[in-house]
C-alpha cells in the first residue's frame, strides 16, 4: 500500500516498507544527507525490487512512526506531534537511523510535553536512557494531582520507578530550566540520578576475598585424570572432567563437542574460555559432580549461581541455588529482597506468598539492587498489594478488639498498639495473620505479580 502524500511520488528512486506494509517512495540523496545509517543501508543489495523495479528496503518501524521521522528531513514543514508515545517511538528510530538533529529536536520536544503528561515522559525517557530529559519530568510531576500508573512504566525497570516516587514524595525539585547565578563559589546541589543506579555501599562481601579453587581429585579417583580446562574471564584455570559438564548441561555439551581428548599421560589438557568470574566458576564446576555441595553463605554468591546456572541451562545447580536462597528467607527479618530476585528469575509461586508475608512489614518502600533487574510493574503491584492489605488489616485488629494508634506509616504494624513485652505482640500478630489467610480480600491473585496489572489506578 502507498505512503501518504509526498511519500508516493512517481520520480522516487527507492523504496522503504514500513512493518504495516506501507511504501514509502523516497529519494536517495534525501536519505543519505539525513541518515549515515541509511547510507550504509542502501550500499547493500536491496531485499527485492518493486514492480516498478525500484529497489525496495524492509524495516522494522511502523508507518506512523516512518512517516513522522521522514517529514523532518523533506522540505516540507515540520509535523507537529502531541502524543508522547508516538514522539518515543520518532526518537528511537532517529536515534537507530544516527538523525542527530531529529533526535535533538524531539528531545526538546519531548521535554515541553513533559509539563502536561509527567509519568509518560518521565517512562519515555527511561527507555531511552535520557537521564536530563527523566529529571525534568520528574519535576514537573512534583505537587501534580491525580497521578497514576501507566502502561508506559511497564518498559522500565522498578528502580528508576522508585527513585521518580521517592523524589517526588519529597517534593523538593532538583532541577531548573534557570539557574541563578550564585557566585564563584556557589556549587549547587548534585542532580539526582533516575536512570543511574545508586553506587553500591561497598564490596560485597565474597569479592576480594581468597578461594580455593575447585579440585576434582576431591570427589574423582584419580585413576580418571580430567580431561578438560576451563579457564575464567580472570584467568583463573578450573580442571574438570568433561563427561560430568556434558551430562549436567547441554550448552556445556555443545561447547565441549569436538573439542579434542587429550592423549593419555599427556601433559597439556585443552582450555575453553568463559566469561565468568573465577571464584563463581569454580563453584559452578564442582556443582555438576555428585556429592559436592560447597558453601554459599551469602545471598549475592546465590544470585550469581543462578544467574550463571540459567545461562549455561544447568538445571540442577539452578534449583539448588533456588532452595538455598527460599532457605535463607526463612531466617530474613525482611523479605523484600527476596520477592525481587523471586520476580527476576520468574520464580513466581514464591513471590506470590513472599507477597502475603509481606503484609507484616512497616513498609515496602525501600530500595535493593535487583529492583535494576525487574519491571516497575512489579514494585506497583506490591506497593498497591501491601496498602490494601494495611487497610484491611486494620479492619481485623479492629475486630479482634485490638486497640489503635494513630499513624501515618502505610501498614497495619504501625497501627498496632505498643503492648507489653515482645510476646504480647508476637500473639497479636498471629491474631491477624490467622484471620488474614481466612480472609478472600487478602489472597494475592493468581496473576498480581507475574505480569501488569490489567488496571493501572492507584
Amino acid at each position: 500500500m502507498p505512503a501518504l502524500p509526498p511519500f508516493d511520488r512517481p520520480d522516487a528512486t527507492l523504496i522503504i516498507r514500513s512493518s504495516d506494509f506501507i511504501d514509502f517512495r523516497l529519494h536517495k540523496e534525501a536519505l543519505i544527507l539525513a541518515s549515515s545509517h541509511f547510507e550504509r543501508i542502501l550500499k547493500t543489495p536491496p531485499v527485492s525490487l518493486s514492480v516498478d523495479s525500484l529497489p525496495q528496503y524492509d524495516v522494522p518501524e511502523d508507518s506512523e512512526t516512518l512517516d513522522y521521522l521522514f517529514r523532518f528531513i523533506y522540505p516540507i514543514g515540520k509535523p507537529l506531534i502531541w502524543d508522547l508515545r508516538v514522539v518515543g517511538k520518532v526518537i528511537k528510530a532517529a536515534l537507530k537511523y544516527e538523525m542527530k538533529e531529529v533526535e535533538m529536536e524531539m528531545r526538546d520536544h519531548l521535554e515541553r510535553l513533559s509539563a502536561d503528561d509527567p509519568v509518560t515522559a518521565y517512562a519515555i525517557a527511561c527507555q531511552l536512557n535520557f537521564e536530563e530529559e527523566a529529571s525534568v519530568a520528574a519535576n514537573h510531576a512534583i505537587g501534580k494531582e491525580g497521578l497514576q500508573y501507566v502502561s508506559e512504566l511497564d518498559d522500565i525497570a522498578a528502580g528508576p520507578y522508585f527513585r521518580f516516587l521517592q523524589f517526588i514524595s519529597a517534593k523538593v525539585p532538583v532541577y531548573n530550566e534557570e539557574e541563578p547565578d550564585m557566585g564563584p563559589n556557589f556549587s549547587p546541589a548534585p542532580q539526582t540520578l533516575f536512570i543511574t543506579p545508586p553506587e553500591p555501599e561497598g564490596n560485597r562481601s565474597s569479592n576480594g576475598c581468597k578461594y580455593e579453587v575447585f579440585d576434582p581429585a576431591t570427589v574423582v579417583s584419580s585413576q580418571y585424570p580430567p580431561d578438560i580446562i576451563l579457564q575464567s574471564s580472570d584467568d583463573v584455570q578450573v580442571k574438570a572432567h568433561r563427561i560430568f559438564l556434558m551430562m549436567t548441561s547441554c550448552i556445556f555439551s555443545g561447547l565441549l563437542h569436538g573439542v579434542p581428548r587429550p592423549r593419555p599421560n599427556a601433559d597439556a589438557l585443552p582450555v575453553i574460555s568463559l566469561d565468568v568470574p573465577g571464584r563463581l566458576l569454580s563453584r559452578l564446576v564442582s556443582l555438576c559432580y555428585p556429592l559436592s555441595e560447597p558453601s554459599m553463605d551469602t545471598i549475592d554468591d546465590l544470585v550469581e549461581l543462578v544467574d550463571v546456572a540459567l545461562k549455561f541451562e544447568l538445571k540442577a545447580v539452578h534449583n539448588l541455588a533456588r532452595k538455598r536462597i527460599m532457605k535463607l528467607e526463612e531466617t530474613e527479618t525482611d523479605p523484600l529482597r527476596i520477592y525481587y530476585i523471586c520476580i527476576r528469575f520468574k520464580w513466581y509461586d514464591e513471590a506470590q506468598l513472599l507477597a502475603q508475608k509481606m503484609t507484616m512489614l512497616a513498609t515496602v518502600e525501600k530500595y535493593y539492587p535487583e529492583m535494576e533487574f525487574v519491571p516497575s510493574w512489579a514494585y506497583f503491584n506490591l506497593r498497591r498489594y501491601h496498602a490494601r492489605c494495611s487497610v484491611m488489616l486494620g479492619d481485623l485488629l479492629l475486630a479482634n478488639g485490638r486497640k489503635l494508634y494513630s499513624t501515618s506509616r502505610p501498614c497495619c504494624v504501625g497501627f498496632i498498639e505498643e503492648y507489653e513485652g515482645v510476646g504480647e505482640h508476637r500473639r497479636a500478630m498471629e491474631v491477624v495473620a490467622r484471620s488474614a489467610i481466612k480472609d478472600e480480600r487478602l489472597r494475592v491473585g493468581d496473576s498480581e505479580f507475574i505480569r501488569p496489572s490489567p488496571s493501572y489506578d492507584d
